[in-house]
């Protein structure tokens, strides 16, 4: 088995120790085929050879009967209080919108309830603008120096 987990790597170069598969396409590819070779080989030998951990692999099944296979879920909520995808699209929005530039973060999500766009605590509002690196735009908001005007010469 040594031998060919080895020829594998050298002919593919992938290695699932090392890598991420934000795909949940790969993720049920991978959970398929260990359900159609544990018939022929124990589980613990899989996924040894796969070089995934067995707390890794469960997590996956029992994310794949959640529906939450993949590291961004296209299914329904699954916790009440998450944010979906197109409510974090709006939370970007209003952050990132000249037009709220001058409303502070905190305010800004009282002011998204109240419109009924989010509902969210401005804590779960600074942890979004932290987390994903969000810009609060910042444009001058105050009048222009005043250029030239009558001189005070005192002579």
């Amino acid at each position: 088995m040594r031998k060919l987990r080895a020829l594998l790597r050298q002919t593919s170069g992938f290695r699932l120790s090392v890598a991420c598969l934000p795909d949940g396409r790969d993720k049920l590819r991978i959970l398929s085929a260990v359900d159609r070779a544990r018939e022929h080989v124990p589980l613990r030998a899989l996924l040894r050879f796969l070089r995934v951990s067995p707390s890794r692999f469960h997590a996956w099944g029992r994310r794949q009967r959640a529906c939450v296979l993949g590291d961004q879920s296209s299914c329904a909520r699954i916790s009440p209080s998450r944010l979906t995808p197109s409510e974090l699209r709006a939370n970007k929005d209003l952050v990132t919108s000249p037009e709220y530039r001058h409303v502070p973060t905190g305010t800004l999500a009282v002011l998204a309830q109240r419109l009924g766009k989010v509902w969210a605590s401005p804590s779960t509002w600074y942890r979004l603008v932290r987390q994903n690196g969000w810009r609060r735009p910042r444009l001058r908001v105050h009048p222009a120096k005043p250029q030239g005007g009558p001189s005070h010469d005192s002579s």
